[in-house]
């Protein structure tokens, strides 16, 4: 739609010129002509690149595109001069002076003669590196939710599952793919602490966190102990949203945990045992040596 603003006012090129020299974002004129290009102030502030070290031209335009996408753009670009196509739209990364770069979406017309041919192009970049880079961080957290060997979960305050992660699944004996089943966190729960799992809900709801043990239930019925941590999520206005939870299984440290303490209960018998078998034989050296004063 902007670049469709552009291109009509184009006809009158000192409007067109007076339009992008004010325009917010990044614009740019490409006459195929003569082969001349001009780039808004926009073009040169957001990108950080000096006026007075470059001019404006496909050439110093193409050098800036990443290389890992530039034959990619040379190609998308060089198709719609092939073809009747009358817009032109591409996504890559694009230097700014200081040597980083800037994910660019970049949205053009071209004009065309009566015999087809283009005769000049007009293009307005959107730099949208913010967007992109919050998304790539949703990706990475999504990745490490899913590669992590702890239970991961979120619901709604009245306690309905919407997410379980892979080892999450895994814990509960749920499939590990496909459509989560009709879930609430009583499903989860053993109904000897269902109680006390609404009270440890209920205190994260009021305070924001909660930090101890939860017992989960898995569908074969086994009792997982956990460590937990359950968030409160809240909106602008201070009410709970969401609720999510990260849970590691304690089943090992407690396994860990008795056969420690079977193996003291061992060492206890081991020195009672030596302690009665030290005692009994110096109550039989004593008995020896009577019999032997006897005889």
């Amino acid at each position: 739609m902007v670049a469709e603003g552009l291109a009509q006012l184009a006809v009158d090129a000192e409007q067109f010129r007076m339009l992008i020299e004010h325009w917010p974002e990044p614009a740019w004129q490409w006459r195929l002509e003569d082969n001349s290009a001009y780039w808004n102030p926009a073009w040169l502030t957001v990108f950080g690149i000096d006026p007075s070290a470059e001019t404006p031209s496909y050439e110093n335009w193409i050098k800036r595109v990443h290389p890992d996408d530039r034959q990619r753009v040379e190609s998308s670009f060089g198709a719609v001069f092939r073809n009747s196509a009358v817009k032109w739209t591409d996504e890559y990364r694009f230097r700014r002076g200081d040597g980083s770069y800037a994910t660019i979406v970049d949205n053009a017309l071209i004009h065309r003669g009566a015999d087809g041919k283009p005769i000049q192009m007009f293009g307005v970049m959107v730099d949208v590196s913010a967007v992109r880079g919050e998304s790539e961080q949703r990706r990475r957290l999504a990745a490490i939710i899913e590669s992590t060997t702890d239970f991961v979960g979120t619901g709604t305050p009245d306690g309905r599952i919407e997410f379980v992660n892979r080892a999450g699944r895994r814990m509960l004996d749920l499939p590990e793919t496909g459509d989560l089943p009709d879930l609430t966190y009583v499903d989860l729960c053993p109904p000897e602490q269902l109680e006390s799992t609404k009270e440890k809900l209920e205190a994260a709801a009021r305070d924001g966190v909660f930090v101890g043990e939860v017992t989960l239930l898995a569908r074969s019925g086994r009792r997982i102990p956990t460590s937990a941590v359950i968030i409160a999520h809240r909106d602008g206005e201070g009410a709970v949203r969401a609720i999510s939870a990260v849970m590691r299984d304690l089943t090992p440290i407690r396994q860990l945990e008795a056969q420690l303490a079977q193996v003291q209960r061992m060492e206890a018998v081991g020195r009672l045992a030596g302690g009665v078998a030290h005692d009994f034989n110096n109550i039989l050296t004593a008995i020896v040596a009577s019999a032997e004063i006897l005889v």
